[in-house]
């Protein structure tokens, strides 16, 4: 009788061991799967910043494209600078005008207005 009491014991503690093995054995289980995910995710990452990279590249390409671009068309520039200074000086002698000469200066920026339209269309054309 004590014979088998001692196999009872050692058979409970051999399945007490094996259900701690087997424990460990789904604990690693799990590290390996969040391992797994984890290397998905960062090679989601890695695929995000290269097409970050190419947008940037294909940006930086616009970006050079329009200065040049811009760089030929600095005359119309120029002059709608002008323009626009004329519009504004002309807008802060208005208060000080009579009614004749606001009806002038109105035209006056109508004119200027108009002038500057056309301009921006010949950049507009410039450009394409």
């Amino acid at each position: 009788m004590a014979e088998i009491d001692k196999i009872k014991s050692e058979l409970e503690k051999l399945k007490s061991e094996n259900e701690n093995l087997r424990n460990t054995l789904k604990g690693y289980e799990t590290v390996l799967r969040l391992n797994d995910d984890e290397i998905n995710t960062l090679e989601q990452i890695v695929a995000m910043y290269e097409k970050i990279v190419e947008f940037s590249r294909n940006e930086l390409l616009r970006v050079q494209e329009d200065t040049k671009a811009r760089e030929t068309i600095s005359e119309f520039t120029r002059q709608e600078l002008m323009n626009a200074q004329e519009i504004v000086k002309a807008s802060q002698q208005v208060s000080e005008l009579s009614r004749d000469e606001l009806i002038s200066a109105l035209h006056k920026i109508t004119e200027l207005e108009n002038e500057n339209k056309k301009l921006k269309e010949k950049k507009t054309k410039a450009m394409n």
